[in-house]
C-alpha cells in the first residue's frame, strides 16, 4: 500500500506501474530467478474535492488490483491450484 500526495497525474501513476512491470519482465527473461515474479497492482486518484474515506479508497484500489490480477493471470497462464 502506498499513498502519494501532491500533483500526480494518472499518466504518472501508470508510468510508475509500467516501470515496475518492465523491470520484472527483464528479471524474468534473464532467468535471474528459479520462478518468474508477477505483480498485480491498482490505484485510485482523488482530488481534495473528491476524496473519500480511507476504507472507500482502499476498496476502490483493491477492485482495480483484482482487475489487473485477472489480466496478469490470463497473460501468463498462471493458475495455481488451492488446497482445501
Amino acid at each position: 500500500v502506498k499513498l502519494v500526495l501532491g500533483d500526480i497525474t494518472g499518466d504518472m501513476a501508470s508510468e510508475c506501474i509500467g516501470k515496475i512491470q518492465k523491470e520484472l519482465n527483464h528479471i524474468n527473461s534473464e532467468g535471474m530467478r528459479k520462478y518468474p515474479i508477477y505483480v498485480a497492482g491498482g490505484y485510485q486518484m482523488y482530488t481534495a474535492d473528491t476524496i473519500m474515506s480511507p476504507d472507500e479508497i482502499m476498496k476502490s484500489a483493491d477492485e482495480q488490483m483484482y482487475v489487473n490480477k485477472k489480466i496478469v493471470k490470463e497473460m501468463t497462464g498462471f493458475r495455481p491450484v488451492r488446497k482445501k
